[in-house]
């Protein structure tokens, strides 16, 4: 193409260009459970990964729980450094689905301790205080206060815009020790039975909390354990300014109810545990000023009921006759695995408790709605994710109910090859919502991309549902997105209801067949590649099991195998992920290595040694070809003298010493045959070269010239005549300026 017609083009392209961007974006319509394609990517539409950067101060960073009040919701998290220590607390804010870059710094709010022997680790509630402030709940590790190091609880309170300054106080005097001058609003809570002075290890953690007003008293109930030597669970009473509320309880430690009888003051009182029980979730009963606590006991499901007067179990209160506030869980409750989860609902003033999670069995979800008494109203396991093999193990991380009254779950699902998010919707007669991601698998909306992801938390902000987790980073050079360190922080957003967006809906990769089988030949150079269909592909491998000898490398948009496979070996395969920003899809490459078909040893060459002299050095190898390899032997005459055979790798080598006439036969032979090669030939006398060498030296020497003179003065004249050629051609190149 000339300059002009480039120009013309250029022209043309900038005006179309400029055509297309002035045009508005059409709309395109979403149903309930569909991604919302405007969000996240570009390397996969409706997910956000790493947006809270990992940098070399970290190797990971990770969204655990979440709060929303309809149109806000706050994330919390943590980044991670070297290990469980050296964490930083983050905190970010989506309005309408759409992150408030005003809160904290460019979005995220980021709290820690300077102090090296304490750090807030592990982050696992986040509630809206009284005052519309948020508190933060979960475990760090202290090294500092007593003889030995401990894991302890911790409560942070900040502001609703992501900074230190609250409206009063919060804490007390444990977290004001740790916090040389970080000014924060922190509270630190030790195993209630542990001695200040006793060289013990123990733990202690929070797991959950609510908060509620009790006759003009602003109280909260955080659910957390502690382990010793044994595990056991408890519901901590604490005022709105973080100190423990002493009257409250009937454990041995004031302000503590335990979940197993034999921590507290009246045995009789309660479940024992035999040491074994911990709380998974927690939530306030405002109908009946209850606290209704999830909690494990001796290995079973349990819900207790506490008076949030004072926290003493509520009398009378569930199936069981012989204590009070305690409901030994119905039979499929035993089945739930510990990612359980609770949620109250007001249905027309009668308050609902609904449990959900994933069935031990069949790796299923399941919901339980029981009313206020504890008796089971609905139970119902979704079986419409058996129908596909595909999926399997659905965890259920996170359950929330909507203002639209409808229960929403959230979690993490095995593919077979990684996890995925996962989420679902149940509609008002608590069965699988079918209007959820109509037009998906099973009316389940299942996203992610050729790495990990999981969903632990979730939070409705606006017409989104907002899910919030985690991804893993892949292996270098690969997917390089999600970030440096091993993990990265995600979030999804999930249309609630009908809705449109801008970008275009296209199709994910795929492949022609799910599970693709190559053949190689061990010991023979082998080369092939495989590529899925459609546009934009990025590719991802998992789980190499190679041959050695075979390599994998994405060249030119394909998936390349190559290599020499040096043993034979039916089991081996690759994993190959091909992802786009409309989806990604799985296939399994598996590559059989097999030895050849036998055959016999044939010629592949002339039986030749070439010009042979005394006193040069040769090697020759036997051209035969054969499978298994041939081994090689003189069956008739000899060797030159100097010449051996190397039998294993049929090579003829080393410096012949007689000339002479030689005639000699080389049998191949294998399993499945042999063949002889001829040989016959003559060894000359020694080379010409070295013969006319040793004459120009005798004769020199009998003229008495130094013959290493005679080089240097050679070499000198030929530099001569070169150098004046040089300036002559430089002599007529001037005259010619």
């Amino acid at each position: 193409m000339n300059k002009k017609t480039l120009s013309i083009a250029l022209t043309a392209g900038l005006a179309l260009g400029a055509a297309f961007a002035a045009s508005p974006a059409l709309a395109v319509s979403r149903d309930a459970g569909e991604l919302n394609l405007d969000f996240g990517g570009p390397e996969a539409l409706g997910i956000q990964y790493n947006d809270v950067a990992v940098d070399t101060t970290y190797e990971s960073a990770v969204w655990t729980t979440s709060v929303s009040d309809g149109t806000n919701t706050y994330v919390a998290g943590s980044n991670q450094a070297n290990g469980w220590g050296n964490r930083a607390i983050l905190v970010s804010k989506y309005t309408n689905g759409v992150r408030d870059n005003s809160f904290g710094g460019d979005g995220v709010a980021e709290f820690k301790l300077d102090n090296p022997d304490v750090t807030l680790n592990r982050v696992k509630d986040i509630q809206f205080a009284a005052n519309g402030e948020l508190v933060i709940f979960g475990s760090g590790w202290d090294d500092q206060t007593k003889l030995v190091e401990q894991e302890v609880a911790f409560a942070l309170r900040i502001s609703a815009t992501g900074t230190n300054t609250i409206a009063g106080v919060w804490g007390n005097a444990a977290g004001d020790a740790v916090e040389l001058g970080d000014n924060l609003n922190l509270g630190l809570y030790y195993d209630p039975f542990l001695p200040f002075n006793e060289e013990t290890y123990t733990e202690t953690w929070f797991t959950g909390a609510v908060t509620y007003n009790y006759d003009g008293m602003q109280k909260w109930a955080v659910a957390g354990g502690s382990w010793v030597y044994d595990e056991y669970g408890w519901v901590l009473s604490l005022t709105d300014d973080g100190q423990i509320y002493g009257a409250d309880g009937a454990g041995e430690v004031a302000g503590y109810q335990f979940t197993d009888s034999n921590y507290n003051v009246d045995a009789a009182t309660g479940p024992s545990c035999g040491g074994y029980s911990w709380t998974t979730d927690i939530e306030y009963d405002e109908l009946n000023s209850r606290v209704i606590l999830l909690a494990s006991c001796a290995e079973t499901e349990a819900l207790y009921a506490f008076d949030s007067s004072n926290l003493m179990p509520v009398v009378g209160w569930g199936l069981t006759s012989w204590t009070d506030g305690y409901l030994e869980t119905h039979v499929p409750f035993t089945d739930l695995d510990w990612s359980s989860q609770l949620e109250l609902r007001n249905n027309n003033g009668s308050m609902e408790y609904i449990l959900g999670g994933s069935s031990w069995s069949t790796g299923m979800p399941w919901l339980g709605l029981l009313d206020s008494t504890g008796a089971l109203i609905v139970e119902n396991t979704d079986s419409s994710l058996e129908t596909d093999p595909k999926y399997s193990g659905y965890d259920i991380n996170d359950m929330i109910i909507g203002a639209d009254g409808l229960v929403y779950f959230t979690g993490t699902v095995n593919t077979g090859y990684d996890d995925d998010l996962w989420s679902m919707r149940w509609d008002s007669n608590n069965q699988t919502d079918t209007t959820w991601n109509a037009s998906g698998l099973s009316n389940h909306q299942i996203d992610g991309s050729c790495v990990s992801e999981n969903a632990y938390s979730m939070g409705i902000s606006g017409t989104e549902l907002m899910l919030f987790g985690e991804s893993s980073a892949p292996e270098p050079d690969q997917l390089a997105y999600y970030g440096d360190g091993d993990w990265g922080t995600l979030v999804s957003s999930v249309f609630t209801g009908g809705a449109t967006q801008t970008a275009t809906v296209g199709s994910a990769p795929e492949w022609d067949d799910t599970t693709v089988e190559l053949e190689a030949w061990t010991t023979e150079e082998y080369s092939d590649s495989i590529a899925a269909q459609g546009t934009d592909i990025m590719y991802y491998v998992s789980g190499s099991s190679l041959n050695e000898g075979l390599t994998w490398e994405v060249v030119n948009g394909v998936v390349q195998i190559s290599g020499t496979p040096t043993n034979t070996d039916d089991d081996q395969f690759i994993n190959v992920c091909a992802q786009n920003e409309f989806g990604h899809v799985w296939t399994t490459i598996e590559i059989d290595t097999v030895s050849p078909l036998p055959y016999a040893p044939v010629s592949t060459g002339p039986a030749d040694l070439g010009d042979v002299a005394a006193g040069g050095a040769i090697e020759h190898t036997i051209p035969v070809d054969a499978s298994p390899v041939a081994t090689c032997a003189i069956t008739d005459g000899e060797l030159p003298a100097g010449l051996t055979l190397d039998t294993d790798t049929c090579v003829i080598s080393g410096t012949p010493t007689t000339p002479g006439d030689y005639i000699f036969i080389v049998t191949a032979t294998n399993s499945e045959g042999s063949f002889d090669f001829e040989y016959s030939g003559t060894i000359a006398e020694e080379p010409i070269d070295v013969v006319e060498e040793e004459e120009e030296t005798q004769e020199l020497a009998s003229t008495g010239v130094d013959s290493a003179a005679l080089t240097a003065l050679a070499s000198i004249a030929a530099f001569a005549v070169i150098a004046g050629a040089g300036a002559s051609m430089r002599r007529r190149e001037g005259a010619r300026r």
